[in-house]
């Protein structure tokens, strides 16, 4: 049955219509609810009233719902847009008087009709006037077609709560004051254009959120002074800015203003990235998104040229910005732009972007920031992390075109004086772009640690903070401050005395570092004589002989996805040979664990057919992709045994859950082998086979599985995410995902009892194997191995030979026993800070 929803400014009256309309469905109970008034019982529309009533009366069959005055349309199209796809596309609003048009719909309801039925009978129903005399109607006037130049202006949302209800319905108001023609288009969501003066039309298209940019435009007589008065009403924050917290973006404000705001003293508090200490002037960059209050486009053609031209010189930064990073060293950098390339090579999104330009009127830029745009959004959608990081990729992509359609210059920063980057973000080509030489620090206002701000300051390791909010936007060029990348502190204007104690500090951490990487290379043994092994995460080829200077004593996880990803075809045996023989010269007789193909629903290939999952991370991927194509996993396991007689090298399965994948990979091990005799191939025939435990079912069952491979290394990043069930990549769910968590650590002993049970070995290879907090608690567990960031050894190895094997088992036998990760945390410094 359908359902129905009643909005109005009104409690009392939202209520009496539904009673009324309950008394014309001849005793049925209908599905009705009313969502009138606000909280306090004061006149208004209600966001939280009219999303429990929808979410009270929702189901298969839908909702209707019908509301009294034109701004009600704007609360409830907010409330809809705040719910999943599958229900938005099933609850309609209804353009009907609202007394007649509920009566209408509950009758219609109760008799079973379809949810289009319902909203065409209350659509329908004929409304009854009174008239006590006869008045002739008025002619209607006949409308002068408008004429005129279209003027245009581009002006971003700074309010909070962005172009949605009183907002919105301020913007109709000021806009029907004027004769002149006036639409709005929200240009950063790529929306259909907007009537300015139809409430309906702007509640559907005329949205906007907080930071998004605008496009009015209007045709007339009035058409500069209309513009004029709206750009300011927008500018204004349509009187929400007074508000505390809320700060104005404007591109260019204006100097008395900007003087007034401007924060001069303070410290902020945000997440450590990597630690260090730096006094030097701000370097505050701040996007410049040019507005041009007379826009010229061209014809189609010209247009399409323009791309043309504007995705040429793209393509040509794309590719010294990679030449440089690899000259630099590193190539992981240097991969985000083949991705960057290979979107701007892509002929589906070209022939979109076309089509926009020819058929819809585009300029070239709107059509490439408007399907750029819907994919990033699509991308967004899937929830997975990397997803939303390739979501950021597409934008950046958008950014570098427009601004080679503006003529403008690519971001840089200038100058000799080493500086403290401020942004309120960081793009991976602007990040990417970074000099070095002159960046000390970077203090990111948004982000998490997975950010590519923060994935590059830890790779380049510059001291660096994210999350410090957006006041530090309001830090004046110049400015001297102070960054603690240990404690994630930013302190505006230092007072002497700060800046002495950072400095003294600075030359400690130097000192300490040269003197940590001078002893890397010696083993990490406890002060009683527990040697642990501590080895590298590596990506890539080209980054193995760094690995060695850090003091790595071999490699725990080589990742193989450099080889498959951003290309069109299967990497072939011999190509994979050929890398993993490298790799094995360099490392000579040290261990190198390879792990086999890791990718799936949220790392996909494009050679490899995959259906889109709705949970990516739970879905078909690695092992599970690897049984649906087993030829992946032969050709990778054939080329590391050949491999195997130039090194020590290993190899290990990813996302096993089952004994049944164990020993159908075991199987596959096999046909390999046979597969080789027969062609008279030499290999190794000491590689052995481990496995990665990711899942939670895998170290529960670690005892069994450990009778069936070489050794276990747990990958704590996912472990964590899926013994918590929380996406890692999400930022909201941040206070979830800690590796630390008592629940986390209990499956690593498990695992480390199971292994050592039957004479195995196990090493953790997530990022919790580099944590100084972790480390005790890993050591005192039992872990044989731990393999990290190849930066992290140093500092990791010199904490291992201060610590007591017997005082890290009594240490972790209590966290087992704690309820929290940060009760965890607590008793690790207590015990182990000196």
């Amino acid at each position: 049955m359908v359902g129905i929803v009643v909005v109005s400014h009104s409690d009392s009256l939202a209520k009496g219509v539904v009673e009324l309309a309950k008394q014309m469905t001849g005793g049925k109970d209908i599905p009705i609810k009313a969502a009138g008034g606000l909280d306090d019982g004061s006149l208004g529309t209600s966001f939280e009233k009219i999303l429990n009533a929808i979410n009270e009366v929702y189901s298969e069959d839908g909702v209707l719902i019908l509301m009294d005055l034109g701004s009600a349309i704007m609360t409830t199209q907010m409330c809809i847009e705040s719910l999943p796809e599958e229900m938005q596309s099933n609850i309609k609003l209804c353009n009907a008087p609202l007394v007649e048009g509920a009566v209408a719909a509950a009758a219609a309801t109760a008799q079973g009709l379809s949810l289009d039925e319902v909203k065409k009978r209350a659509e329908e129903v004929p409304v009854v006037k009174v008239q006590e005399e006869e008045v002739p109607l008025p002619q209607e006037e006949k409308k002068e077609p408008v004429r005129g130049e279209i003027k245009s202006i581009e002006v971003q949302v700074i309010n909070p709560t962005g172009l949605h209800a009183r907002p919105s319905a301020m913007f109709v108001q000021l806009a029907s004051k004027f004769k002149s023609k006036i639409t709005v288009q929200n240009i950063t969501a790529g929306k259909p254009l907007a009537d300015a003066k139809s409430v309906m039309e702007m509640a559907v298209n005329g949205t906007a959120n907080k930071g998004e940019w605008i496009r009015i435009s209007a045709q007339g007589e009035d058409a500069e002074e209309a513009l004029k008065a709206l750009r300011e009403l927008v500018e204004s924050g349509f009187g929400e800015l007074e508000s505390e917290h809320e700060e104005p973006q404007k591109t260019e404000p204006e100097p008395q203003l900007q003087k007034q705001k401007a924060i001069t003293k303070g410290e902020f508090k945000g997440t450590p990235v990597y630690g260090g200490y730096v006094v030097a002037p701000a370097y505050v960059f701040k996007r410049e998104k040019k507005s041009e209050e007379e826009r010229t486009k061209g014809t189609a053609e010209e247009e399409l040229k323009k791309l043309e031209e504007a995705i040429d010189l793209s393509l040509k930064e794309i590719r010294e910005l990679k030449e440089r990073i690899l000259k630099e060293g590193d190539p992981k950098v240097a991969a985000i732009f083949d991705f960057h390339a290979m979107v701007l090579e892509d002929e589906k999104m070209l022939s979109q972007v076309r089509s926009l330009i020819k058929e819809k009127g585009f300029s070239a830029k709107e059509a490439i920031s408007s399907v750029l745009e819907e994919w990033a959004r699509k991308l967004e959608s899937q929830g997975t992390g990397i997803m939303k990081e390739r979501a950021a990729d597409l934008r950046d992509i958008a950014g570098r075109v427009v601004r080679a359609l503006s003529g403008e210059e690519s971001f840089k920063i200038e100058g000799k004086e080493k500086v403290v980057l401020i942004a309120d973000e960081l793009l991976p080509s602007e990040t990417a772009s970074l000099d070095r030489n002159i960046i000390a620090g970077i203090a990111v206002a948004q982000g998490g640690i997975t950010s590519h701000a923060a994935i590059l300051a830890r790779m380049w390791g510059i001291p660096s903070i994210v999350g410090l909010g957006p006041e530090i936007m309001r830090i004046p060029d110049g400015t001297r401050v102070a960054l603690d990348g240990n404690e994630g502190r930013l302190i505006v204007n230092p007072k002497d005395e700060v800046i002495q104690i950072f400095e003294r500090k600075r030359k400690e951490v130097e000192s300490l570092q040269k003197e940590l990487v001078a002893k890397a290379k010696e083993p990490a043994i406890t002060v009683d004589g527990r040697r642990v092994e501590v080895v590298a995460n590596v990506g890539n080829i080209e980054s193995v002989a760094e690995i060695l200077e850090f003091g790595a004593e071999g490699i725990g996880l080589l990742r193989t996805e450099f080889l498959f990803l951003n290309r069109n075809d299967m990497p072939s045996e011999e190509e994979q040979y050929v890398a993993y023989s490298r790799v094995a010269e360099i490392m000579e007789d040290r261990p190198v664990i390879i792990r086999t193909l890791d990718v799936g629903g949220d790392k996909p290939l494009s050679y490899i057919p995959m259906s889109k999952e709705e949970n990516p991370f739970l879905g078909v991927r690695a092992i599970r992709l690897q049984r649906l194509h087993p030829d992946l996993l032969k050709s990778q396991i054939k080329a590391i045994l050949r491999a195997g007689l130039k090194g020590n090298l290993k190899f290990m399965l990813p996302m096993v859950s089952t004994l049944a994948e164990i020993r159908w990979a075991k199987e596959i091990l096999e046909e390999c082998k046979e597969e080789l005799d027969k062609k008279g191939v030499s290999y190794s025939k000491n590689v052995d086979m481990g496995i990665m435990v990711e899942i939670p079912s895998a170290a529960i069952m670690s005892e069994h599985f450990a009778k069936e491979v070489a050794f276990f290394s747990i990958g704590t990043n996912d472990l964590t995410q899926y013994t918590l069930a929380c996406d890692r990549g999400n930022k909201s769910l941040g206070y979830l995902f800690d590796s630390l968590n008592p629940a986390v650590l209990r499956l690593i002993k498990m695992v480390v009892d199971g292994a050592h049970a039957c004479g195995k070995w196990v090493g953790v290879c997530g990022e919790m194997a580099g944590q100084k907090e972790a480390i005790p608690i890993l050591v005192g567990i039992g872990v044989d191995e731990l393999s990290m960031n190849a930066r992290l050894i140093p500092p990791a190895k010199d904490l291992i030979r201060k610590l007591r094997l017997t005082e890290l088992k009594k240490l972790a036998e209590e966290a087992l026993n704690l309820a929290t990760a940060k009760e965890v945390r607590e008793l690790v410094r207590e015990r182990c800070e000196s």
